[in-house]
């Protein structure tokens, strides 16, 4: 699940998240809205934080096989 759908859920405030992480506000914001990444302990802190909901793994762009020149050979 994806911070932005995350923080959309009832009850789930990035002020609340943030004070769990021990980041300010902006920058769970700013990972939110994808204008920043967050390292790899940041990530961490998410996950335990969201109880899961939210992986590293998450942040990664969508995986589009069409789009590989390398995967479109296969099965051809």
């Amino acid at each position: 699940m994806r911070l932005s759908a995350y923080l959309q859920l009832p009850g789930q405030q990035a002020t609340d998240l943030a004070r769990k992480c021990e980041v300010s506000v902006s920058t769970i914001t700013r990972i939110a809205k994808g204008e920043k990444l967050p390292y790899m302990q940041m990530a961490a802190r998410i996950r335990r934080a969201t109880n899961g909901a939210v992986t590293p793994d998450d942040y990664l762009p969508p995986f589009l096989p069409e789009a590989s020149p390398a995967l479109a050979s296969i099965g051809s």
